[in-house]
């Protein structure tokens, strides 16, 4: 069975283009065993009515705040172990959802065996590619396929339940941002596989589109900062670093203003100091640090 979790934040269920198009193309894969989690963060007042109720395969837990994203896909971690399922996909609000996928994620689920532990496709947003991506040695991430260990957005992945289980879940530290980086590095340093879909999906990515407000820019540095620091290697948190530095320099590119200078500077430095930390906690506990 597969489980595809959708977390919503104060968006109407009817006007998610995830559920619209997930439940449209449910219907030409009348062979595929799933099952729907709504995991709303939006509180009362945004539920409507969805074609997909009529199924029977839709279940919903309505959050009274937002737990963000790694607490909801730990619900759906929870959710699919109950229900025996092999395979959890984490869906956001935004995503296209087409025939294509489904088809390529119900003909490579059985790979989902073994050393390979995670599934994506290629995911584009606003004409560029944004996902699957690999780190190089200077921290700077390289679209598309290629050589290296592969990591991938949250939206579209699929994970077996399984590894998912035994890896203690979804990191509630990164608990929004940075959420795909440390869950793709926490595969590669245990040695499991990534393997790609053959298919291409749409995504709307909210720092590719521009349409990125201070405070989700805030707590998007800080956690990209966190996880630099946390689990890569000297050359690469120079290079990252970097890269966010030239980032906060250019606000107008998301449509902030320059004022938006200086807190988004602080972030990095605050996520530098908490990845850091937490960094040097695994290594006195004895675990593994490095990606």
């Amino acid at each position: 069975m597969i489980v595809f979790a959708v977390v919503l934040y104060r968006m109407r269920w009817a006007d998610s283009a995830t559920l619209r198009s997930l439940g449209a193309c449910l219907s030409t894969l009348p062979g595929l065993d799933w099952r729907i989690l709504l995991l709303d963060n939006s509180g009362p007042g945004y539920a409507s009515p969805l074609a997909l109720a009529e199924s029977g395969r839709l279940d919903v837990q309505v959050f009274a705040s937002n737990l963000g994203l790694a607490s909801a896909y730990n619900h759906a971690l929870a959710y699919s172990r109950a229900r025996g399922a092999d395979c959890l996909v984490t869906l956001d609000q935004d995503s296209e959802i087409t025939p294509d996928y489904l088809q390529a994620l119900a003909g490579a689920q059985a790979r989902l065996t073994g050393r390979t532990v995670a599934l994506c496709p290629t995911v584009v947003s606003n004409g560029r590619v944004v996902s699957p991506f690999r780190m190089n040695a200077a921290g700077l991430p390289r679209y598309g396929a290629g050589p290296g260990a592969l990591s991938a957005i949250n939206s579209f992945s699929a994970y077996a339940v399984d590894y998912l289980a035994q890896a203690g879940g979804f990191d509630e530290f990164y608990w929004l941002d940075g959420l795909d980086f440390a869950v793709y590095a926490a595969i590669q340093r245990a040695g499991y596989c990534v393997e790609m879909l053959d298919c291409t999906v749409q995504h709307a990515l909210s720092l590719v589109s521009g349409g990125v407000g201070l405070g989700r820019m805030v707590n998007l540095m800080a956690y990209e900062a966190a996880f630099l620091f946390e689990y890569c290697r000297p050359l690469q948190i120079g290079g990252g670093v970097a890269r966010l530095l030239a980032r906060a320099v250019r606000p107008y590119r998301h449509g902030l203003p320059y004022a938006a200078i200086a807190p988004v500077l602080r972030a990095v430095l605050k996520g530098a100091r908490q990845g850091w930390r937490r960094r040097a906690s695994s290594k006195a506990k004895g675990g593994p640090r490095c990606a």
